[in-house]
């Protein structure tokens, strides 16, 4: 009987450390880095929202300082920036499965649909970072009035299938 405990008790051990290299191949993956498509095409998995491709080994791990390098906008015009100039992260924390970030005020220059876009850029850019499932960005109240939205995984504007009407 103390075998069969024995047995069993270096098996787990061996599983469990043999699950905790699961992240060390992710240094070597590429990084999605999603922007505006400057020509937006319909029946297209990306339609109004495409990633340009960065190699991971370019950025710290500090996820406020990758951030902070992507709201500078792309590095070719194949993509466009839906941010304006001057925009930065003030705080990035995760909490459970949510990544929340405070940006400055210069988000609050772009106003509707440009607004909804850009962050829907930046959540699919911070959750595909993190592996959260959902993010809340936010803007400090007492800037004009402020601004928060979340957003999921399932949300329909990170989906972006979008097509025009059958005429």
């Amino acid at each position: 009987m103390k075998k069969l405990l024995g047995l069993i008790l270096t098996a787990c051990l061996i599983l469990g450390l043999l699950g905790c290299n699961h992240n060390q191949d992710d240094i070597n993956e590429p990084v999605h880095f999603y922007y505006k498509n400057p020509s937006v095409t319909y029946n297209d998995e990306h339609a109004v929202i495409i990633y340009e491709i960065r190699d991971r080994t370019d950025f710290e791990d500090d996820l406020e300082t990758i951030l902070n390098n992507y709201l500078q906008g792309p590095l070719t015009d194949a993509y466009l920036n839906p941010f304006p100039a001057g925009i930065i992260v003030n705080t990035v924390e995760i909490s459970e499965d949510t990544v929340c970030v405070t940006l400055s005020e210069e988000l609050l220059k772009v106003e509707g649909m440009e607004q909804t876009i850009a962050c829907a850029c930046l959540a699919k850019t911070a959750m595909e970072l993190t592996g959260c499932t959902s993010i809340l960005i936010t803007v400090p109240s007492g800037v004009k009035d402020g601004f928060s939205i979340t957003m999921d995984a399932q949300n329909l504007l990170l989906l972006d299938n979008a097509h025009p009407d059958a005429e």
